[in-house]
């Protein structure tokens, strides 16, 4: 099952690239694409730390310095460029969203997954204190 994920990863990620390889890059510009990159990263910060807040008191509580894992790590780009992918090409600014998801993913990707090493050793994340946290 992993790895027919990472082929239908492999493969979206392949047809995305041929298809913005076509289009011309001054159809969008980086004002556009850092604003979504913006907006999406707002918007996780939205889901996850009012979750968090709701099991505080319970047994169920997220520390603080945990919410920023799936803050940073949400890794997942696929979906996106799929959803980009799957519209018409005469929907109204279809390069422009074809682009600007790209865009998204790669920062996703590049930026946050670079720096996610980083983030667990500066909220002291290992391998030894999960598995200790699982145990209790």
């Amino acid at each position: 099952m992993r790895v027919r994920r990472i082929h239908a990863n492999s493969l979206i990620f392949l047809l995305i690239g041929l298809r913005v390889a076509a289009i011309p890059l001054t159809s969008v510009s980086v004002r556009a694409v850092l604003l979504a990159i913006g907006l999406g990263l707002a918007g996780r910060a939205l889901t996850v730390y009012p979750v968090c807040l709701l099991f505080r008191f319970s047994t169920w509580a997220i520390p603080h310095a945990r919410a920023a894992r799936p803050l940073v790590g949400g890794l997942r780009g696929a979906l996106a460029l799929a959803l980009a992918l799957a519209l018409p090409p005469s929907f109204p600014l279809h390069d422009e969203i074809l682009i600007t998801a790209f865009g998204v993913v790669v920062f996703a990707v590049v930026v946050q997954g670079l720096t996610m090493p980083w983030l667990l050793l500066m909220l002291k994340f290992s391998r030894e204190n999960e598995t200790a946290r699982r145990k209790n």
